[in-house]
């Protein structure tokens, strides 16, 4: 789809609202209407703002909306609205997250029901205005009622979470897009030593704070070998106080890098968390999506961490896989629920520009979901959970997602991830160590968060470290 805008020049806005509808396609900005494709023209005035759609040159559909004022804020909803409005009724498709293209909804109800608003008030807010389903209004309502004590009794400004990653994977899977390679035990030692000395550096950055959770994820953090994992850990303690950690947990998310010795390394060093992740329960689904493990593989691994004392495990499913159906997710689900974790992360699938999914969305085989059917696939992870006696406790969306849906997770009392809430809710600094890591500092009095990223290619963070070393 192609955009005109004329009396403003919010390209962000527009195409943020244009993804919702169509997710998967590029949108490029002309400056006249084209007469062979689709023109979407986006205006404001001083009095409107409108959307008018044109076929082939031809004006097909058109919105407008009055302007009560020109704050910025009525623009901006004024402006996603018209589109909003336009683009539904030209595709007939509804959205359960409205006009919402933030991926912190929970962040958006807490902002503003902590503003003074009445339940009642909130609640309409987020339906008339963001256009929200009432489903995800009580979704929000419940996570954020789930999340309020731990977020109050943890946002302080000593407090502080940090980030290890790990970019390294045995293979990489179809939908992925993370600063993830494949494991290379010679590359991933000199990473390691250059990781070690980020840890040296950024130590006096929690000098006079409270360091409370320690997330190592990736990439697949047991892609190490079980000598590089215990060098990784022993440099980790050696380097930041725990002495006041609630939470430390490390993605052991491909169950084909998980053998006796790592968990009894992992277990050693008071690993408290681990996530072992089938993404799915077919077999056939795995092959198609690059995964190197069976289902059975997924099961002994469990089990094996179960062997090994482990008593808080994660496990993360993919919704909309390479053309799964609501049978297949029930499959999974049924399954999971044999296993009785302690949580279950439910990812929707996105189609990320640096996947190689991107690339091959012309194989039929591996068509993102609708609308409709990834709700159904939400619908059936949640009462698995619940069967569970899990609670909804964090949600976070992102672009490009099948059905313009979300990732939820679902965990047992006393057992949620303090780690994943703070940083999707944004009530904790985040120092985050390695390539691909973003450290985010938050300003309690102004709520202004600095981010600070490092780089993502792993030979460029190797190579500057490596600099740093030479000219110290």
């Amino acid at each position: 789809m192609h955009f005109i805008l004329i009396g403003h020049d919010r390209k962000y806005l527009i195409e943020t609202a244009i993804q919702i509808f169509y997710p998967n396609e590029s949108h490029l900005e002309v400056s006249e209407i084209l007469d062979d494709d689709i023109t979407l023209v986006s205006i404001i005035d001083e009095k409107n703002a409108y959307a008018k759609l044109y076929d082939n040159g031809h004006l097909i559909r058109e919105e407008t909306r009055q302007l009560s004022s020109h704050e910025h804020d009525i623009v901006i909803r004024e402006l996603k609205y018209t589109i909003y409005q336009l683009l539904k009724n030209h595709t007939g498709i509804y959205s359960t997250w409205g006009m919402l293209t933030g991926i912190r909804p929970v962040k958006k109800f807490r902002e503003i029901i902590e503003s003074g608003k009445s339940n009642e008030e909130t609640d309409k807010i987020l339906q008339e205005f963001y256009l929200i389903s009432k489903n995800n209004v009580d979704i929000l309502k419940e996570i954020y009622h789930n999340q309020k004590d731990i977020l109050n009794k943890h946002k302080c400004s000593k407090y502080t979470s940090l980030y290890i990653g790990i970019p390294f994977c045995p293979t990489r899977c179809l939908y992925c897009s993370f600063t993830s390679h494949k494991m290379n035990e010679a590359k991933s030692d000199i990473y390691l030593d250059m990781l070690i000395k980020e840890m040296e550096e950024k130590k006096e950055l929690l000098k006079g704070r409270i360091l409370q959770n320690i997330y190592i994820g990736g990439g697949t953090p047991t892609s190490l070998s079980a000598a590089q994992l215990d060098r990784l850990l022993y440099a980790m303690y050696k380097n930041f106080c725990t002495d006041n950690l609630l939470e430390l947990t490390v993605e052991a998310g491909r169950p084909d890098t998980i053998n006796e010795e790592k968990l009894r390394i992992l277990k050693n060093y008071k690993t408290s968390r681990i996530s072992i992740n089938p993404q799915t329960m077919s077999d056939t689904t795995l092959i198609k999506i690059s995964r190197a493990h069976t289902v059975a593989d997924f099961i002994d691994k469990y089990f094996l961490a179960r062997h090994y004392g482990f008593d808080n495990i994660n496990v993360d499913l993919i919704l909309g896989l390479a053309d799964e159906t609501i049978d297949d997710v029930q499959h999974t689900t049924n399954e999971i629920i044999k296993l009785n974790p302690e949580s279950i992360t439910a990812h929707t699938l996105s189609v990320k520009r640096a996947s190689r999914l991107k690339e091959e969305l012309t194989d039929p085989t591996i068509k993102p979901a609708d609308i409709e059917k990834i709700n159904k696939m939400h619908s059936i992870v949640k009462s698995a959970a619940t069967l569970l006696n899990m609670k909804p406790y964090y949600l976070y969306r992102q672009k490009n997602t099948a059905g313009n849906s979300h990732n939820i997770g679902y965990a047992k009392e006393d057992f949620v991830s303090f780690y994943n809430m703070h940083i999707m809710e944004d009530t904790q600094d985040i120092i985050a160590l390695g390539a691909g890591g973003i450290s985010k500092f938050i300003n309690f009095e102004t709520n202004k968060i600095t981010r600070i990223a490092n780089v993502k290619d792993v030979d460029e963070y190797i190579r500057r470290h490596s600099e740093k070393e030479t000219y110290k």
